[in-house]
Protein backbone atom coordinates (compact mmCIF):
# COMPACT_ATOMS: atom_id res chain seq x y z
CA UNK A 1 0.00 0.00 0.00
CA UNK A 2 1.45 3.81 -1.24
CA UNK A 3 0.39 6.67 0.44
CA UNK A 4 0.34 9.76 -2.40
CA UNK A 5 0.98 12.10 -0.29
CA UNK A 6 3.69 10.92 2.59
CA UNK A 7 5.52 8.88 -0.66
CA UNK A 8 5.36 5.89 1.67
CA UNK A 9 4.85 2.08 0.90
CA UNK A 10 4.28 -0.57 2.81
CA UNK A 11 3.80 -4.29 2.61
CA UNK A 12 2.63 -6.77 5.14
CA UNK A 13 2.16 -10.11 5.49
CA UNK A 14 1.07 -12.22 8.44
CA UNK A 15 -0.19 -15.24 9.69
CA UNK A 16 -1.82 -16.87 13.45
CA UNK A 17 -2.76 -20.04 14.50
CA UNK A 18 -4.55 -20.74 17.94
CA UNK A 19 -5.05 -24.37 19.10
CA UNK A 20 -6.97 -25.17 22.43
CA UNK A 21 -5.41 -27.96 24.12
CA UNK A 22 -6.49 -30.00 27.14
CA UNK A 23 -10.55 -29.21 26.64
CA UNK A 24 -9.26 -25.29 25.96
CA UNK A 25 -7.78 -24.76 29.24
CA UNK A 26 -4.32 -24.10 27.68
CA UNK A 27 -4.69 -22.29 24.55
CA UNK A 28 -1.33 -21.31 22.81
CA UNK A 29 -1.55 -18.66 20.08
CA UNK A 30 1.18 -18.51 17.52
CA UNK A 31 1.91 -15.89 14.70
CA UNK A 32 4.55 -13.80 13.00
CA UNK A 33 3.88 -11.04 10.82
CA UNK A 34 6.99 -9.59 7.88
CA UNK A 35 6.34 -6.08 7.31
CA UNK A 36 8.81 -4.10 3.92
CA UNK A 37 8.53 -0.31 4.60
CA UNK A 38 9.89 2.56 1.69
CA UNK A 39 9.71 5.85 2.27
CA UNK A 40 11.64 9.14 1.28
CA UNK A 41 13.81 8.68 4.73
CA UNK A 42 14.55 5.28 5.07
CA UNK A 43 13.80 1.36 4.12
CA UNK A 44 13.36 -1.45 6.76
CA UNK A 45 12.20 -5.12 6.39
CA UNK A 46 11.14 -6.67 9.38
CA UNK A 47 9.54 -9.47 11.00
CA UNK A 48 7.92 -9.37 14.09
CA UNK A 49 7.54 -13.09 15.65
CA UNK A 50 3.93 -13.06 18.29
CA UNK A 51 3.37 -15.93 21.49
CA UNK A 52 0.75 -16.10 23.43
CA UNK A 53 -0.80 -18.14 26.01
CA UNK A 54 -4.22 -18.35 27.99
CA UNK A 55 -4.59 -20.86 30.82
CA UNK A 56 -7.59 -21.37 32.56
CA UNK A 57 -6.91 -23.82 35.16
CA UNK A 58 -10.02 -23.39 37.24
CA UNK A 59 -13.67 -22.06 36.00
CA UNK A 60 -12.49 -19.07 38.37
CA UNK A 61 -9.02 -18.48 36.96
CA UNK A 62 -8.01 -17.44 34.23
CA UNK A 63 -4.21 -16.30 33.39
CA UNK A 64 -2.73 -14.92 30.03
CA UNK A 65 0.63 -14.34 29.05
CA UNK A 66 2.12 -12.88 26.12
CA UNK A 67 5.20 -11.78 23.92
CA UNK A 68 5.47 -10.08 20.41
CA UNK A 69 6.76 -7.91 18.30
CA UNK A 70 5.33 -4.99 15.75
CA UNK A 71 6.93 -2.44 13.21
CA UNK A 72 4.37 0.07 13.61
CA UNK A 73 2.41 1.11 10.86
CA UNK A 74 0.99 4.04 9.47
CA UNK A 75 -2.55 5.01 10.93
CA UNK A 76 -4.33 3.97 7.91
CA UNK A 77 -2.15 1.17 6.56
CA UNK A 78 -3.78 -1.86 8.06
CA UNK A 79 -7.11 -2.34 7.22
CA UNK A 80 -7.14 -5.97 7.08
CA UNK A 81 -8.19 -8.86 8.81
CA UNK A 82 -4.70 -8.92 11.10
CA UNK A 83 -5.85 -9.39 15.14
CA UNK A 84 -5.29 -6.57 16.68
CA UNK A 85 -4.26 -8.42 20.14
CA UNK A 86 -2.55 -11.32 21.49
CA UNK A 87 -3.92 -13.30 24.18
CA UNK A 88 -5.52 -10.36 24.67
CA UNK A 89 -2.65 -7.43 24.93
CA UNK A 90 -2.74 -4.56 22.13
CA UNK A 91 -0.78 -4.59 19.56
CA UNK A 92 -1.52 -1.26 17.73
CA UNK A 93 -0.72 2.07 20.02
CA UNK A 94 -0.04 5.78 18.54
CA UNK A 95 3.45 5.48 18.34
CA UNK A 96 6.20 6.65 15.80
CA UNK A 97 4.81 5.12 11.90
CA UNK A 98 8.23 2.33 11.54
CA UNK A 99 8.82 2.43 15.32
CA UNK A 100 10.14 -1.00 16.47
CA UNK A 101 7.76 -2.62 19.44
CA UNK A 102 8.63 -4.97 21.98
CA UNK A 103 6.06 -5.99 24.17
CA UNK A 104 5.81 -8.23 26.95
CA UNK A 105 2.62 -8.71 29.23
CA UNK A 106 1.08 -10.84 32.40
CA UNK A 107 -2.31 -10.90 33.53
CA UNK A 108 -4.69 -12.51 35.95
CA UNK A 109 -8.28 -12.54 36.58
CA UNK A 110 -9.87 -14.25 39.37
CA UNK A 111 -13.89 -14.75 40.76
CA UNK A 112 -13.02 -14.84 44.44
CA UNK A 113 -16.79 -15.51 45.03
CA UNK A 114 -20.26 -15.42 42.98
CA UNK A 115 -19.84 -12.01 43.68
CA UNK A 116 -16.24 -10.54 44.27
CA UNK A 117 -14.12 -10.35 41.25
CA UNK A 118 -10.39 -9.44 40.94
CA UNK A 119 -7.49 -9.11 38.53
CA UNK A 120 -4.06 -7.56 37.82
CA UNK A 121 -1.82 -7.21 35.16
CA UNK A 122 1.54 -5.58 33.35
CA UNK A 123 2.53 -4.67 30.56
CA UNK A 124 6.27 -3.36 29.68
CA UNK A 125 6.75 -2.09 26.14
CA UNK A 126 10.27 -1.10 24.53
CA UNK A 127 9.76 1.69 21.48
CA UNK A 128 12.69 1.99 19.18
CA UNK A 129 11.52 5.42 17.54
CA UNK A 130 13.50 7.48 14.60
CA UNK A 131 14.81 11.07 14.43
CA UNK A 132 15.99 12.24 11.07
CA UNK A 133 18.62 14.73 11.07
CA UNK A 134 19.51 14.86 7.55
CA UNK A 135 18.47 12.59 4.57
CA UNK A 136 21.13 10.32 4.87
CA UNK A 137 21.37 10.79 8.59
CA UNK A 138 18.85 8.97 11.42
CA UNK A 139 19.59 8.91 14.98
CA UNK A 140 17.52 6.16 17.00
CA UNK A 141 16.12 6.25 20.40
CA UNK A 142 14.97 3.66 23.20
CA UNK A 143 11.41 4.93 24.91
CA UNK A 144 10.62 2.57 27.66
CA UNK A 145 7.31 2.04 28.67
CA UNK A 146 5.45 0.23 31.83
CA UNK A 147 2.12 -0.05 32.90
CA UNK A 148 0.01 -1.91 35.40
CA UNK A 149 -3.69 -2.45 36.05
CA UNK A 150 -5.52 -3.64 38.65
CA UNK A 151 -8.94 -4.10 39.84
CA UNK A 152 -11.50 -5.13 42.51
CA UNK A 153 -15.43 -5.29 41.59
CA UNK A 154 -18.10 -6.70 44.24
CA UNK A 155 -21.59 -7.08 43.51
CA UNK A 156 -23.63 -6.26 46.59
CA UNK A 157 -27.27 -6.93 44.94
CA UNK A 158 -28.35 -7.37 41.43
CA UNK A 159 -28.82 -3.89 41.03
CA UNK A 160 -25.60 -2.47 42.57
CA UNK A 161 -22.25 -2.65 41.78
CA UNK A 162 -19.31 -1.14 43.18
CA UNK A 163 -15.16 -0.92 41.92
CA UNK A 164 -12.22 -0.22 42.71
CA UNK A 165 -9.26 0.77 40.02
CA UNK A 166 -5.37 1.20 39.84
CA UNK A 167 -3.44 2.03 37.25
CA UNK A 168 0.87 3.39 37.45
CA UNK A 169 2.16 4.34 34.56
CA UNK A 170 5.71 4.79 34.01
CA UNK A 171 6.86 6.40 31.18
CA UNK A 172 11.01 7.05 30.15
CA UNK A 173 12.50 8.60 27.18
CA UNK A 174 15.97 9.68 26.15
CA UNK A 175 16.66 13.93 26.44
CA UNK A 176 18.06 13.57 22.94
CA UNK A 177 14.51 13.09 21.36
CA UNK A 178 11.13 13.54 23.96
CA UNK A 179 9.27 13.28 21.43
CA UNK A 180 6.21 15.89 20.90
CA UNK A 181 4.52 15.59 24.76
CA UNK A 182 8.26 16.99 25.55
CA UNK A 183 8.75 14.76 28.56
CA UNK A 184 12.06 12.48 29.96
CA UNK A 185 10.41 10.95 32.65
CA UNK A 186 6.75 10.70 33.48
CA UNK A 187 5.45 8.55 36.50
CA UNK A 188 1.36 8.13 36.60
CA UNK A 189 -1.45 6.78 39.01
CA UNK A 190 -4.88 6.45 38.32
CA UNK A 191 -7.22 5.37 40.94
CA UNK A 192 -11.28 5.59 40.24
CA UNK A 193 -14.11 4.01 42.66
CA UNK A 194 -17.13 3.64 41.15
CA UNK A 195 -20.70 2.56 42.05
CA UNK A 196 -23.20 2.07 39.55
CA UNK A 197 -26.93 0.92 39.81
CA UNK A 198 -29.25 -0.78 37.56
CA UNK A 199 -32.87 -0.28 37.34
CA UNK A 200 -35.60 -2.76 35.87
CA UNK A 201 -37.05 -0.16 33.58
CA UNK A 202 -33.93 0.06 31.87
CA UNK A 203 -32.62 3.48 33.57
CA UNK A 204 -28.95 3.59 35.21
CA UNK A 205 -26.48 5.53 36.58
CA UNK A 206 -23.12 5.64 38.17
CA UNK A 207 -20.65 7.87 40.10
CA UNK A 208 -16.84 7.36 39.92
CA UNK A 209 -14.33 9.44 42.22
CA UNK A 210 -10.76 9.98 40.71
CA UNK A 211 -7.84 9.87 42.53
CA UNK A 212 -5.05 11.32 39.75
CA UNK A 213 -1.59 12.10 40.28
CA UNK A 214 1.54 12.47 38.20
CA UNK A 215 4.92 13.80 38.19
CA UNK A 216 7.89 13.87 35.82
CA UNK A 217 10.36 15.82 34.42
CA UNK A 218 9.33 17.69 31.73
CA UNK A 219 10.98 20.27 28.83
CA UNK A 220 11.24 24.08 29.99
CA UNK A 221 9.71 26.33 27.29
CA UNK A 222 11.93 29.00 28.67
CA UNK A 223 14.56 27.45 28.98
CA UNK A 224 17.49 26.46 26.56
CA UNK A 225 17.25 23.23 24.61
CA UNK A 226 16.81 19.91 26.09
CA UNK A 227 16.29 21.64 29.02
CA UNK A 228 13.72 19.14 31.04
CA UNK A 229 12.39 20.64 34.82
CA UNK A 230 10.35 18.70 37.70
CA UNK A 231 6.99 19.11 38.15
CA UNK A 232 3.72 17.15 39.81
CA UNK A 233 0.29 17.41 40.31
CA UNK A 234 -2.59 16.16 41.91
CA UNK A 235 -6.60 15.90 41.78
CA UNK A 236 -9.82 14.62 43.29
CA UNK A 237 -12.17 14.56 40.33
CA UNK A 238 -16.36 13.49 40.55
CA UNK A 239 -17.89 12.03 37.25
CA UNK A 240 -21.44 11.13 36.92
CA UNK A 241 -23.79 9.17 34.79
CA UNK A 242 -27.17 8.30 33.80
CA UNK A 243 -28.13 6.45 31.03
CA UNK A 244 -31.59 4.93 29.67
CA UNK A 245 -32.66 2.00 27.67
CA UNK A 246 -36.32 2.04 26.20
CA UNK A 247 -37.56 -1.70 26.87
CA UNK A 248 -38.66 -3.67 23.89
CA UNK A 249 -36.94 -0.83 21.28
CA UNK A 250 -33.20 -0.40 20.21
CA UNK A 251 -33.12 3.68 21.66
CA UNK A 252 -29.93 4.31 24.34
CA UNK A 253 -29.84 7.47 25.62
CA UNK A 254 -26.91 8.44 27.91
CA UNK A 255 -25.82 11.33 29.79
CA UNK A 256 -22.34 11.80 31.44
CA UNK A 257 -20.82 14.85 33.50
CA UNK A 258 -16.99 14.44 33.76
CA UNK A 259 -14.95 16.69 36.30
CA UNK A 260 -18.12 18.39 37.57
CA UNK A 261 -16.26 20.24 40.14
CA UNK A 262 -14.17 22.23 37.56
CA UNK A 263 -11.34 20.81 38.87
CA UNK A 264 -8.31 22.41 36.91
CA UNK A 265 -5.25 20.89 36.53
CA UNK A 266 -2.16 19.69 34.29
CA UNK A 267 -2.49 16.31 32.79
CA UNK A 268 -0.32 14.75 30.49
CA UNK A 269 -2.48 12.22 28.86
CA UNK A 270 -1.01 9.37 27.59
CA UNK A 271 -4.82 7.26 28.10
CA UNK A 272 -5.81 6.94 24.48
CA UNK A 273 -2.65 6.52 23.18
CA UNK A 274 -4.12 3.02 21.84
CA UNK A 275 -4.65 3.68 18.39
CA UNK A 276 -8.25 1.46 18.84
CA UNK A 277 -9.19 3.50 21.56
CA UNK A 278 -8.64 7.42 19.74
CA UNK A 279 -11.95 8.66 20.41
CA UNK A 280 -11.62 11.89 22.45
CA UNK A 281 -15.12 11.07 24.13
CA UNK A 282 -13.51 7.72 25.53
CA UNK A 283 -11.39 9.51 27.41
CA UNK A 284 -11.54 8.87 30.99
CA UNK A 285 -9.77 12.37 32.73
CA UNK A 286 -10.30 15.94 31.71
CA UNK A 287 -9.03 19.10 33.22
CA UNK A 288 -11.95 21.23 32.45
CA UNK A 289 -16.13 20.25 33.16
CA UNK A 290 -17.01 18.17 30.19
CA UNK A 291 -20.37 17.34 29.45
CA UNK A 292 -21.18 14.30 27.08
CA UNK A 293 -24.47 13.11 25.75
CA UNK A 294 -25.47 10.33 23.50
CA UNK A 295 -27.90 8.76 21.46
CA UNK A 296 -28.26 5.50 19.62
CA UNK A 297 -29.93 2.96 17.87
CA UNK A 298 -29.56 -0.35 17.11
CA UNK A 299 -30.87 -2.22 14.41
Amino acid sequence: MEDEISGEAQFSAYVYASVPLFGATLIPQLGATYDSLKSRELEISYTSPKLGLVWVPSPDTRVRVASFHLLTPRANARTGLEPTQVAGFHQLYNDQSSAKVRTRGASIDQRVSETVFTGLSAVDRNVLVHLTIAPTVIEYYDWQETETYGYLTWLPTKALSTSLGMKFGRYVRPEGFAGVEGFTLLESWELPTTVRWFGRNGLSAGVTLWRVQQRGKFSDPLGAPFTFVGASERAWLLDLSLSFRAPRHQLVFSIEGKNLADRHFRYQDLATQDALLQDRENTQIVPRRTLLARVGIRF
